[in-house]
């Protein structure tokens, strides 16, 4: 399973990638969003997962979901507020 790491300030330049789509572009890098769509991107295993950034209510509902990750994955969580904090976005 993967790794559950705490979100702290500093650790997700990648996620604030978001708000500037050539650069995640460039990197080859595909952002999803929304819980049904992390689901599926898992299940479906034809990407590879760098990272997923979670709130605990998320993370709790993809439970069975992260379970096929490999342990090497982490699973950042942090608070609602903290999204628009890290990513630019609400």
């Amino acid at each position: 399973m993967a790794r559950v790491i705490p979100w702290t300030e500093g650790d997700l330049d990648l996620y604030r990638l978001d708000a500037e789509p050539r650069l995640v572009r460039e990197q080859g890098l595909f952002v999803a969003g929304g819980r049904l769509v992390v689901q599926r991107m898992i299940e479906d295993r034809r990407c590879a997962v760098r990272s997923l950034l979670l709130s605990d209510s998320a993370r709790r509902e993809l439970e069975a979901v992260l379970a096929l990750l490999p342990a090497e994955v982490p699973v950042y969580l942090c608070g609602p507020r903290d999204f628009q904090h890290i990513t630019g976005l609400p």
